[in-house]
């Protein structure tokens, strides 16, 4: 079949079954993911319900750092958001804190992005919602199981206080 002669779509062969399937799966699969609406508004965490250490994290004091002694960004954000997740915050107010600190930090990892950051913020905020750390203590144990370990914090820094 040569393109150039072609008139319209019905003139293209019919696909294969298997690439059919293979869509469909693909289709399943990215419907299936957890998004919050953030045009409603929902109010970001605010510092001062925060403890102090945490709100280190909040105010860019604390953070989580590269190799080469840089900011890393993303983690630190991820960092922020599991703070909001413990604090018993639903994902669209998780998602509106990480777009609020990725501007206000002066970080700009996610909200530069053409769509504002929102498929990254709604990805951490469906993953620190799904981690263990962010349901309450008492969710998390039942009488006579110990807690579940702490995180290893060995890649944390916090910048010197004044």
């Amino acid at each position: 079949m040569d393109i150039a002669n072609m008139r319209s779509t019905a003139d293209l062969p019919s696909p294969p079954r298997w690439a059919i399937e293979m869509l469909l799966e693909r289709h399943t699969r990215s419907t299936l993911r957890v998004q919050w609406d953030v045009h409603g508004q929902p109010t970001p965490v605010h510092k001062d319900a925060l403890l102090a250490h945490e709100q280190g994290w909040f105010e860019g004091r604390d953070y989580v750092k590269q190799p080469d002694g840089s900011v890393d960004r993303s983690m630190t954000l991820f960092n922020i958001g599991r703070i909001a997740a413990t604090k018993g915050h639903d994902g669209a107010s998780i998602v509106a804190t990480l777009a609020d600190r990725d501007r206000a930090l002066g970080y700009n990892k996610y909200s530069v992005r053409r769509d504002g950051g929102e498929k990254a913020y709604n990805d951490i905020a469906q993953k620190v919602l799904a981690t263990p750390a962010s349901q309450s203590s008492a969710a998390q144990q039942t009488p006579g199981q110990s807690p579940p370990p702490l995180p290893d914090t060995t890649r944390y820094y916090s910048l010197p206080r004044s």
